[in-house]
């Protein structure tokens, strides 16, 4: 991480930019191994799939070999490459944005308990974890 940092701090004084701050964060799992979000549902999951053999693994994730209508993550390109106007013939880029956000899981789950009761008040009866996966369209095993 040290020399990922260095680097970076190496090309912003090129580019004359700054960098302002840096985080350290850690990658949580699931008992799967998938990469897993601060409420516990699988993450990255929903991200646009560019390549074929990308979309045909993710298909054989799904729970029934298909994905939700709506719901498919195939993307183009062009959508996260960008042509370089002064560059040669085939020079494409792309840019980085960095969000920095708080989750307050703490409120989610009281969401979803709130889900859980208004559900079983109309005759569904689901447990908490099936009412926090509706919520986020996600199931906690990462499938859809």
């Amino acid at each position: 991480l040290e020399v990922v940092v260095k680097t970076i701090r190496i090309m912003a004084y090129l580019h004359r930019a700054e960098v302002l701050g840096v985080y350290d964060g850690h990658r949580m799992k699931t008992t799967d191994g998938l990469d897993m979000e601060h409420f516990g549902f699988a993450d990255g999951i929903s991200n646009p799939i560019f390549l074929d053999k990308d979309y045909d693994e993710a298909l054989d994730k799904t729970t029934n070999g298909e994905f939700l209508p709506g719901a498919d993550p195939l993307a183009e390109l062009e959508l996260v490459l960008e042509k370089d106007e002064f560059g040669p013939a085939l020079a494409y880029g792309s840019y980085l944005v960095y969000r920095r956000l708080e989750e307050n899981v703490d409120l989610f789950h009281e969401y979803g308990r709130n889900i859980q009761t208004a559900l079983q008040e109309q005759g569904v009866v689901v447990t908490l974890d099936e009412a926090e996966s509706r919520m986020v369209y996600n199931q906690y095993t990462g499938s859809r």
